[in-house]
């Protein structure tokens, strides 16, 4: 599973900002990964670009826009697909 995998997992039920996400993967996902602030971020913004995400921004008083990430119907796609994709096992001697 990447970052990019993770984050599709979590959008697909519910939206949420970065901070959202940030807060819903160390709930679910961080007693066995960790993934930085700086990384979901980086992370968001590169899926953005590629079409899998889009966001709507949300103005708030004293703090900078808040963006709110869904999924895309391309997002949806290449989460079915990785979902759908057979798992590489290796052996270990």
């Amino acid at each position: 599973m990447s970052l990019k995998h993770a984050i599709l997992v979590l959008l697909e039920t519910e939206q949420g900002s970065g901070y959202d996400l940030l807060k819903r993967f160390k709930a679910r996902l961080g007693f066995f990964w960790n993934a930085s602030h700086q990384q979901i971020y980086h992370q968001l913004k590169k899926m953005h670009e590629e079409g899998l995400l889009e966001f709507d921004t949300q103005v708030q008083q004293g703090k900078p826009d808040r963006k709110v990430y869904h999924i895309t119907t391309q997002g949806h796609d290449a989460l079915i697909n990785w979902i759908e994709s057979p798992v590489k096992i290796n052996k270990v001697n």
